[in-house]
């Protein structure tokens, strides 16, 4: 099953307009005049176990086969993925699926009575569902009305949390948290995010984490949330497969999935049903790849290599990483749009940040390697050297 070509197309022009990739192998894209760039960002779960990955083309060919010969049942399909998905929390019980936007989904079965708003500490426009818009409140604007600083900041005020709370006492239906903080260009602190979780927990709020920018296994462990001790009473994760396609879940307790989330219980239908199938041997591919331990040395030699860097380029940017996830703040957005350009001419892919222009985002394929981050350390290297120098151009 070799669906690279056409599905890679989509994703990757999405995100690098005027890029054509025809082809994808580990974590180089090759275009359409024959150019391989190194790619340290993808956006899809099945490019994490790398480009047109043999091995998770063999699991799912031999998946695909054995659910088209009856060996494999729909109800099979989905417990197994429920079952492993869950195999990573204590405290969760039970898990649903789509292949719709996932708060579309939940939005409407979280509310009860005048409880119909979402406070979203985190990307704010993902996935919201037509027609509920106005009801996810974005938490760092609501702070910044309280204490500006707060906007930036990965460190969290118990005290505005606290106001914020008061403000819409009574009226809310969730408090979403998401790990990534793109508009701190930072991940929570862990002090933040315990404090987040007792004052939504103790208020009687739903307290859902949001895993669909971190799992499976970008920072290191299958969620990112166990890294910080917390205990949600609802986790969301899941996002585009490739293409078009897409698959989300939510995990939750027996009490909230009972009381609330029963009518997206069940066998799911077929087409979602062929979505958890892959998402499914993508999981069992990268369950293959040793990762907890394979990301801790990557991002130890990432983080040492990037220190250098940083010390050498006489303080132009800094970083900040967890498992395989970075962000690159330039400090500037000249020189951000500049590093982005120089890379992208020498055949790097990163993603410029959309929430905080002055920094640049790697998520790569979790097959990269060491000798890969030594080429973009490289590239690194020589645009402090000579290439901030030169003239900014348009991006292509």
């Amino acid at each position: 099953m070799n669906q690279t070509t056409n599905s890679l197309d989509v994703h990757i022009e999405d995100l690098f307009p005027g890029l054509h990739i025809t082809e994808g192998s580990g974590t180089v894209l090759t275009s359409a005049d024959g150019s391989e760039y190194l790619s340290f960002y993808t956006g899809s779960l099945r490019w994490l176990c790398g480009y047109n990955s043999p091995e998770l083309n063999e699991r799912l060919n031999r998946m695909t086969s054995e659910a088209a010969a009856g060996t494999l049942k729909p109800e099979e399909i989905a417990d197994r993925l429920k079952k492993h998905l869950l195999s990573h929390t204590s405290g969760l019980k039970d898990c649903v699926f789509t292949d719709r936007y996932i708060y579309g989904e939940l939005a409407p079965l979280l509310e009860k009575g005048e409880k119909k708003l979402f406070l979203v500490i985190g990307p704010h426009d993902q996935n919201q569902p037509e027609g509920y818009e106005s009801r996810f409140i974005d938490y760092r604007s609501a702070a910044a009305k309280e204490d500006p600083a707060e906007q930036y900041s990965a460190v969290l005020s118990q005290k505005v949390f606290q106001k914020i709370l008061k403000r819409y006492k009574g009226r809310l239906a969730g408090v979403i948290l998401t790990i990534i903080q793109p508009a701190a260009s930072n991940f929570i602190a862990g002090e933040s995010a315990l404090m987040i979780q007792k004052l939504t927990k103790r208020a009687r709020i739903p307290f859902i984490v949001d895993e669909q920018m971190t799992c499976p296994y970008r920072t290191g462990t299958f969620y990112a949330f166990t890294q910080f001790a917390l205990e949600p009473d609802i986790i969301v994760g899941g996002g585009r497969l490739y293409g078009n396609r897409q698959l989300y879940f939510a995990a939750a307790g027996r009490k909230i999935m009972k009381k609330s989330l029963a009518p997206m219980a069940g066998t799911p239908e077929a087409g979602t049903l062929a979505n958890c199938l892959m998402f499914l041997a993508i999981i069992d591919q990268l369950d293959t790849m040793e990762l907890p331990m394979k990301l801790i040395e990557l991002n130890h030699r990432l983080s040492r290599k990037l220190r250098a860097l940083e010390a050498n380029s006489g303080g132009h940017f800094d970083y900040r990483t967890l498992g395989s996830l970075c962000y690159l703040n330039m400090k500037q957005r000249i020189l951000a749009k500049r590093t982005y350009e120089y890379l992208y001419d020498e055949k790097v892919l990163v993603l410029p940040d959309k929430y905080s222009k002055e920094c640049l985002i790697l998520a790569p394929p979790l097959s990269f390697s060491g000798h890969d981050i030594d080429s973009l350390i490289d590239v690194l290297d020589d645009f402090f050297k000579n290439g901030i120098r030169l003239p900014s151009k348009k991006l292509r």
